[in-house]
C-alpha cells in the first residue's frame, strides 16, 4: 500500500521554486521525418539520386503518419510488431512451400520507382521543420507554471493568465503511447482542481517522469510503502 505524506524539505527542494510545463500537439511526432528528409537531401546532393533512399523515406513517412493517427499502448505496440513478424514468417513459409516466388515481394518493391530529388527531400524537410518550429514558438506563449501555492496558465502574446490554488490539488500521469514516450520521454499530465471542479489534461508533456518528480518535490509529497 502507498501513502502520500508531507516530505521534509531538503536543500535541493528549497531551491526549486517553480516548474514550467508545456504541452504539445501530436503533430510534433513528425520531427524525425523532417530531420531524415534533410539528411537524405544532403546524401543525394553528394552521391546522386537513389531509389532505395526514396523507398526507405516513404516507409518511414508512412509509419510516422500511422503512429500519428493512432495511440499505441504497450499491448497495441506488441500486437503490431507481432503481426509484422507473423506476416514475414508466413511469407517465408509460402516461399519455401513454393506457393509464391521467394523473391516476388522484394522484386515488386525493388521495381517501384520511389526516387525523390534532393530538392524534394529538402522541400519536405524544411516544410516539416517549419511547422514544428511554429508549434514550438506557440508554446512560448502558452504554458503552465506550478508553484507551491498556485498554478498559473500563461496564454497569449499579451500575457493573459489564469490562476488556480494548489490546495487540494490532484494530478495523475499517463504514459499511454509508447512511441511518444520513446521519442520525447513524454506522457499525459492531468491536473484536477477540486475547488473549481475543473480537470485539465495536458497531452504530450516532454520528460513526463522528471516533471512528475519535480511536482512531488515542489509540493512536498513523498510515497511511503507500508507492508501489510
Amino acid at each position: 500500500m502507498i501513502i502520500l505524506a508531507e516530505a521534509e524539505p531538503t536543500k535541493k527542494e528549497v531551491e526549486l521554486e517553480q516548474i514550467i510545463i508545456r504541452s504539445y500537439p501530436k503533430a510534433i511526432i513528425l520531427l524525425p521525418t523532417g530531420v531524415l528528409a534533410i539528411l537524405f537531401g544532403i546524401i543525394e546532393a553528394i552521391f546522386g539520386e537513389s531509389n532505395w533512399l526514396g523507398l526507405f523515406f516513404l516507409a518511414v513517412f508512412l509509419f510516422n503518419i500511422f503512429i500519428l493517427s493512432f495511440e499505441f499502448s504497450e499491448a497495441k505496440t506488441f500486437g503490431f510488431f507481432a503481426i509484422i513478424v507473423i506476416l514475414i514468417l508466413l511469407y517465408i513459409l509460402a516461399g519455401q512451400m513454393g506457393w509464391i516466388s521467394s523473391g516476388s515481394f522484394l522484386g515488386f518493391i525493388g521495381a517501384l520507382d520511389t526516387r525523390l530529388s534532393e530538392d524534394a527531400f529538402f522541400a519536405m524537410g524544411i516544410g516539416i521543420l517549419f511547422v514544428v518550429f511554429l508549434i514550438w514558438l506557440s508554446r512560448r506563449w502558452d504554458y503552465w507554471i506550478i508553484e507551491p501555492n498556485q498554478i498559473t496558465h500563461k496564454k497569449g502574446i499579451f500575457g493573459g493568465m489564469d490562476r488556480y490554488p494548489t490546495a487540494g490539488l490532484k494530478y495523475s500521469i499517463d504514459i499511454s503511447d509508447v512511441f511518444e514516450h520513446l521519442l520525447f520521454k513524454s506522457g499525459k499530465l492531468t491536473i484536477y482542481f477540486p475547488q473549481e471542479k475543473l480537470m485539465i489534461p495536458l497531452t504530450l508533456v516532454p520528460n513526463i517522469k522528471k516533471v512528475e518528480h519535480q511536482i512531488r518535490q515542489l509540493l512536498g509529497i513523498v510515497e511511503i510503502e507500508v507492508e501489510e
